[in-house]
């Protein structure tokens, strides 16, 4: 059984959370995307579109958990919540950049470098949507 301690880095906890939610998570979007489309254009438009809805959604989550978090401060009368909330945004956009970076990279000067990093960018901005959504948002109504 695997222990989470505070500890641990938080590339090292996104990549396990990862690796441990990746059956469960939605179609894979670069697979979709080739399934509908019959060019690299019309394949590439479609993980833009699909960025385009997951930062939405994304973005919404990450509003009401803000929302949450200065809730909880006003509440305590404390400024801890909402700093550490934005603090941990901060620390995985850097992840999500160097994570897809990374994957960009691993394709080397071959094509499909763009829309392997776009379909990572989906696939890491879903699952943290879904874990603050199951932990902040859902929870809390």
């Amino acid at each position: 059984m695997l222990k989470f301690t505070r500890a641990m880095p938080a590339p090292a906890l996104v990549a396990v959370l990862l690796a441990l939610t990746a059956p469960a998570m939605a179609a894979d979007p670069l697979g979709e995307c080739y399934k509908s489309a019959d060019t690299a254009i019309e394949t590439q438009a479609c993980l833009k579109r699909e960025l385009d809805a997951v930062k939405k959604n994304y973005d919404d989550v990450v509003d009401r958990v803000a929302n949450h978090a200065r809730e909880l401060d006003r509440v305590q009368s404390r400024k801890t919540a909402l700093k550490a909330f934005t603090q941990a945004n901060k620390s995985f956009e850097r992840f999500v950049d160097d994570e897809c970076g990374w994957v960009s990279a691993s394709f080397g000067s071959g094509s499909g470098a763009g829309n392997a990093e776009l379909a990572c960018r989906i696939n890491l901005l879903r699952l943290r949507a879904g874990a603050l959504d199951a932990q902040f948002v859902t929870r809390n109504r």
